[in-house]
């Protein structure tokens, strides 16, 4: 803008340039450092760091978006705010630390539920920031309640049954009780079997679920002629998988694997031979782990394992 003449000034007036300079433009550099120190410090307020987990820091800028409506809308203070969005982040962590996912239909049902609950607010921006981080949570609860509950691994296990000729207790002796030759003819077909089976999934030639059928219906392969103790396990939400498997080698097999897929030919034992039992041999297995899944308890170990740092509000 233009500065207007003086019309009081009868001459020009000589000055130096110094203070020519000094006047007015002086005014203008001084609200530019005013507006250059709010800048800054509203950039150090919000560059402020309010926690750290494994080693991410989560400024002001960050918390305040999700921390406006509880605080606000449902007058908490921003300590209490604060600490529900470390602790509902600390679950985000480890739930992508241990790759547990929650689908869309699963967050919906949650969000259904919060906008019930808060449904005076659900138009407000802040709402839709602070719910759809608690909508995550509740869905990562709900997940770790109900799936993964009972079932860590989820799979097949192929048993192929070979020890009805040992398989006997104080009240029960099988027909051909040790009997060598039966017993080593059975031991053979089983092998067989098994390496049949493992060749045909190996190379994807069978599905899993054709193969099961298949050794299921196998009349050699039943357990004193009455079924097959093959499994398709961890598939049901409220029986835990161990029951499903029942032998105790091939428990402790799956309990030990930490990667999916296909395992070789191994030899799985019981305890036979009355009174005095020993283990003996008595099939061939081998297991296709589908999914390995996170129970409630190796989650809240994770949780505990978080290196976590709580500096609060500023």
């Amino acid at each position: 803008m233009e500065e207007k003449p003086d019309n009081n000034l009868k001459s020009p007036t000589i000055v130096s340039l110094k203070k020519a300079f000094n006047k007015r433009p002086a005014l203008v550099y001084s609200g530019l450092v005013i507006i250059i120190i709010v800048v800054v410090i509203l950039v150090r307020h919000n560059s402020k760091t309010v926690f750290t987990i494994d080693g991410t820091a989560y400024n002001q800028s960050y918390v305040n978006p999700i921390a406006v409506f509880p605080t606000v809308f449902l007058h908490g203070s921003n300590n209490t705010a604060y600490r529900s969005i470390l602790n509902m982040i600390e679950y985000k962590t480890v739930a992508n630390n241990l790759h547990i996912t929650t689908t869309a239909s699963q967050l919906n049902t949650q969000q259904q539920v919060l906008n019930g609950e808060y449904g005076a607010f659900t138009k407000i921006p802040s709402y839709k920031t602070w719910s759809n981080l608690v909508a995550q949570y509740k869905a990562i609860q709900y997940k770790l309640s109900t799936q993964y509950q009972n079932n860590a691994y989820q799979g097949y296990s192929f048993i192929f049954w070979f020890g009805n000729t040992i398989d006997g207790g104080p009240t029960y002796t099988p027909p051909n009780a040790d009997n060598t030759t039966i017993y080593n003819q059975a031991k053979t077909y089983a092998l067989g079997r098994a390496n049949y089976y493992y060749g045909q999934l190996k190379t994807n030639k069978m599905t899993l679920a054709k193969a099961y059928g298949a050794v299921v219906s196998d009349p050699k392969l039943l357990v004193n002629s009455i079924s097959n103790p093959s499994v398709n396990f961890g598939t049901y939400i409220y029986l835990p998988w161990t029951t499903q498997v029942y032998y105790q080698d091939v428990i402790n097999y799956i309990q030990a694997q930490k990667t999916t897929g296909l395992s070789s030919v191994k030899t799985g034992t019981i305890y036979a031979g009355s009174p005095n039992y020993q283990k003996k041999d008595a099939y061939y297995y081998f297991v296709n782990i589908n999914k390995i899944n996170v129970s409630p308890i190796d989650f809240n170990q994770a949780l505990k394992s978080l290196k976590v740092s709580y500096r609060g509000a500023n």
